[in-house]
Parts: structure tokens; C-alpha cells; sequence
């Protein structure tokens, strides 16, 4: 009912607070669009979408993204501006509405229902109190469950790296009869080794006709052999790559995400985190944070 969804609203936000000062910001905006997605359902007040609006604006700003931290800015300052207005016109419809008699009949009477309700206020706080817990609970969970992928990720990086340094490089399987297929599955290879897909231009139309080929053809063989879409296949060379150039280059993982997702042809960072999530079940800001400081440790 509303009455939970008020008390979700602010449990939501409770947990964005917590973990924007724990510098978690993609997890920040994950629990603003639950709140956003609540106060858009039951028209909530403006007083909960300022600070929904000025979390959204900070964890963007951290996250290199001007172009969302402004807008939620612009956004912010106009409901701030709102709520200047509801609180002026408030104090003078209380102004006119009340005398010092009546005000001092209501405070009694308030003061009455004060006593029964505090039964009530305890009680919220406790389940506040449990949830929060619960929360930070949930978050050390989540943080054991992300260092053991990041282990696991290290060890899969240096076994590819060695099964690299000890194979030697071939050309298409020759079990492959067509040579049509042989051959745009050598062009493929040499695609890879230079290194190619990191191009932002790079499409499947555009690689087509760079191979001397069509789309169709060229979609279905990646489909076949490759066993993925086009995009699929671009998406996994430029993250083993960026997997590659972290754990080993200590001036790339200088960079800011933003400039990173440039470098390895993404068009965007939120694709880029996106599209690392999904392979590697960390974002790139923690995967750095752990690479660095394993570096310090050793």
C-alpha cells in the first residue's frame, strides 16, 4: 500500500546515503531509480525528490558523467526552488489559520496523541534499525562474493596469458573445407592480432566491406565459429583486452573509466561498466581499487 511504499522510499534512500559514502555510486543510482520508480507511482512530495535529485547529481559527478550530473543539478535547484515556495505559503496559511489560543488547544490535543503514537515511533525505528543492518550486511556480503570474483578473474587473466606466451598462433582450422570460410577466418584472426576492434568506427557493415565481404555472410560465420553476435564479439575482444592492460599496466589504470572506455572503443562509460558487469560480475572502478591495492601489497 502507499504507507509501505512511503516506508520504502525512505529505506531506499537510506541505503543510497550509505553507500554513496562508501563510494559504491553505480549502487547509489541503482537504489535512486527504485526510489524515482516509487515517487513517479504515488506522487510523493518534493522534499524526498530533493534529495533523490542531489544524490543522482553527486554520484554522476564521481562517476565522470557531466552531462547526467548537470541535468540532475538543473533538476535539484528547481525542486529546491518548489519547495522554498510550499514553505513560505505554508507559514502564511498557518499564519492566518491559527491564533495563539487555538494553536495552544491544538498543542494539547497534539500532545495527547503524541503519547499513543510513541508506541508506534519506536517501532519504526527498530525496523529501520534492522534493515540498515541488514543492509550493511547485505553490502559485506556483496563485497566477499565480489573479491572472490576478482580472484577468479585474476587467475583466468594469468592462465590465458600464459596459454598465449606457450601457443603458437594458427590460422583457421583446417577441418574447414570451404576455403571462402578459411579465408575470412584468417582475415578475422589477423583483425584480432592487430588489434582492430578497439576502433570506434567499427561495425558490422563497416568490417564487411573492409573484408571484402558482405554483412550476412560475415554475421553468419562469426555466428557459426565464433559461436556469438557481432556485437557479442566485439564487446569480448575490447574486455579481455582492458582485463589484459590493467593487471599489467599500471599507467592505464591512471586513467579515468571514461577515458579507458574511449581508448578500448566504447562509446560511452556506462556501456563500457555495463558491458564489463555483465562479462566479469564486478564493475571496472572495483576491479581497478583491487588491482591497486594488491599492487601496494605485494
Amino acid at each position: 500500500g502507499r504507507n509501505q511504499s512511503y516506508l520504502d522510499v525512505i529505506i531506499h534512500l537510506i541505503k543510497a546515503r550509505s553507500l554513496y559514502f562508501l563510494d559504491k555510486y553505480e549502487e547509489v543510482i541503482d537504489e535512486l531509480d527504485t526510489v524515482q520508480a516509487i515517487v513517479n507511482d504515488y506522487k510523493y512530495d518534493n522534499f524526498h525528490v530533493e534529495e533523490m535529485y542531489i544524490l543522482y547529481a553527486k554520484s554522476y559527478h564521481k562517476l565522470n558523467n557531466t552531462n547526467e550530473a548537470f541535468d540532475y543539478l538543473e533538476k535539484s535547484t528547481a525542486v529546491v526552488k518548489q519547495n522554498n515556495i510550499r514553505k513560505a505559503s505554508l507559514n502564511n496559511s498557518l499564519l492566518k489559520k491559527y491564533d495563539l489560543n487555538a494553536l495552544e488547544k491544538e498543542l494539547n490535543a497534539t500532545k495527547l496523541r503524541v503519547i499513543g503514537q510513541k508506541k508506534w515511533i519506536i517501532i519504526v525505528l527498530i525496523v529501520l534499525l534492522v534493515i540498515l543492518t541488514s543492509s550493511i550486511a547485505v553490502h559485506l556480503r556483496i563485497k566477499r562474493i565480489n573479491k572472490k570474483k576478482f580472484d577468479a578473474l585474476i587467475q583466468k587473466i594469468e592462465k590465458n596469458a600464459l596459454r598465449s606466451k606457450n601457443s603458437v598462433k594458427k590460422g583457421p582450422s583446417p577441418k574447414i573445407e570451404d576455403k571462402k570460410i578459411q579465408e575470412l577466418l584468417g582475415k578475422l584472426q589477423s583483425f584480432e592480432e592487430q588489434e582492430e576492434y578497439m576502433d570506434k568506427e567499427i561495425t558490422l557493415r563497416f568490417l564487411s566491406k573492409k573484408l571484402n565481404t558482405n554483412s550476412t555472410y560475415l554475421s553468419n560465420v562469426i555466428n557459426t565459429y565464433k559461436r556469438k553476435s557481432f556485437s557479442m564479439y566485439l564487446s569480448d575482444l575490447r574486455i579481455e583486452k582492458v582485463l589484459e592492460k590493467l593487471r599489467n599496466e599500471n599507467r592505464f589504470r591512471a586513467y579515468k573509466i571514461q577515458s579507458i572506455a574511449d581508448e578500448m572503443g566504447f562509446n560511452n562509460v556506462n556501456t563500457f561498466s555495463r558491458v564489463f558487469k555483465k562479462k566479469t560480475g564486478i564493475y571496472p572502478s572495483y576491479f581497478i581499487k583491487q588491482l591497486n591495492k594488491k599492487g601496494k601489497e605485494s
